[in-house]
């Protein structure tokens, strides 16, 4: 998906006649954690129906029934962010144009992408795992005891909120002092 998602992106600058330069370079950055965002989103859904046991294609469907709307609204929201930019007519507006425009159009692609390739792939790539072996096995393990040690630690801080809110603030108050000194 960041590929093509970027790939696209270069495709439009050059046909709007716009460089590489500060401020493209600055909006693919940022365009790109919107990217990687939309297609995380898609894959860890189609992910969870196929370890609740469905076949890839129909996990795919069902995920994209749970998180298509909340992918479209993400993207609108990222564009009517940024795109506004495009029209500012000062000479600020005319330094941020390139950069509103690119980070628009990225976010637009990533959102088409994720809404159309991401989930294609994910029901052609994507196959339920009977056993995880190696190092996927060992960091499955090393997530699970993380899992445990935060239950255990929330299992503690939650019912003592006046321990941890006391505890909180002592630590805020010896930095503020040591900064002080």
């Amino acid at each position: 998906a960041i590929p093509l998602s970027i790939t696209a992106t270069f495709g439009v600058m050059w046909l709007l006649g716009y460089t590489l330069n500060i401020m493209t370079l600055l909006a693919l950055t940022l365009a790109v954690g919107v990217v990687v965002d939309d297609a995380i989103v898609v894959l860890e859904n189609v992910t969870r129906w196929i370890e609740l046991g469905h076949p890839p294609m129909e996990a795919a469907r069902r995920g994209m029934d749970e998180i298509s709307f909340a992918v479209v609204a993400a993207t609108i929201s990222a564009v009517a962010v940024f795109f506004p930019l495009t029209f500012l007519t000062d000479t600020t507006g005319r330094l941020f144009r390139e950069f509103g425009v690119t980070v628009a159009t990225a976010v637009a692609i990533s959102g088409f992408v994720a809404l159309t390739l991401s989930p294609a792939l994910c029901a052609r790539v994507l196959r339920h795992s009977v056993r995880e072996t190696g190092l996927k096995a060992w960091l499955a393990r090393g997530f699970d005891a993380l899992a445990a040690g935060y239950a255990v630690f929330s299992g503690w801080g939650v019912p003592a909120q006046r321990t941890v809110l006391m505890l909180a603030t002592a630590a805020l108050a010896l930095i503020a002092e040591s900064d002080l000194n």
